[in-house]
């Protein structure tokens, strides 16, 4: 089992006991993605569903929104599901002036029409969505952590181990590095 592969079937158990029970399953509409415009920059983001219930997807800090591939039509057909990538990853640019990760999440969701959500984050997306919690409360229905990475813990000896590992499996016949780990070192 892959690394992105882990997190997804772990959010996806994680997340299917939320799921209605005997609810009709609406169609998945998806879309291209859009920018939003945040304090000094811009977000890429995408939506998809149109469920009763929002969702907001925070990748982790190796991978962008691709992270969510596998689940995003499974999540889609219940939900009304918004994925962006933050600063520096994907098709976001990265940061030119201070910013607040926690305010570009609730960005998105304005930007997607929510003004609450199931937020779901895996990894350092899940130490931004405990942040995004105790910031903006009143806009978390649930919160559903794959391998939370949370802020203020030190990485052990172990996962840095095993991020340099995936880390150079990833790079081999690659020329530079597909992303950063901010704050990793």
């Amino acid at each position: 089992m892959g690394f992105r592969t882990g997190f997804v079937q772990a959010g996806l158990c994680a997340l299917a006991l939320m799921l209605p029970g005997g609810a009709m399953a609406q169609t998945a509409q998806s879309n291209d993605g859009a920018f939003t415009a945040v304090e000094g920059g811009k977000l890429w983001y995408q939506t998809c569903g149109s469920g009763s219930k929002n969702m907001v997807l925070i990748h982790d800090g190796v991978l962008h929104s691709v992270t969510w591939d596998d689940a995003w039509p499974i999540f889609c057909k219940d939900f009304h599901v918004v994925r962006y990538d933050r600063r520096g990853y994907g098709r976001s640019p990265t940061d030119t002036t201070l910013y607040t990760p926690t305010d570009d999440v609730l960005a998105v969701m304005h930007a997607a029409g929510m003004s609450h959500a199931v937020i779901v984050g895996a990894s350092a997306g899940g130490g931004l969505a405990v942040d995004f919690t105790l910031a903006h409360p009143e806009a978390v229905e649930r919160l559903v952590l794959v391998g939370p990475s949370i802020s203020g813990l030190r990485y052990s000896d172990y996962f840095r181990e095993r991020v340099l590992a995936m880390l150079a499996r990833m790079h081999k016949g690659a020329s530079k590095a597909p992303c950063a780990i901010p704050g990793m070192w």
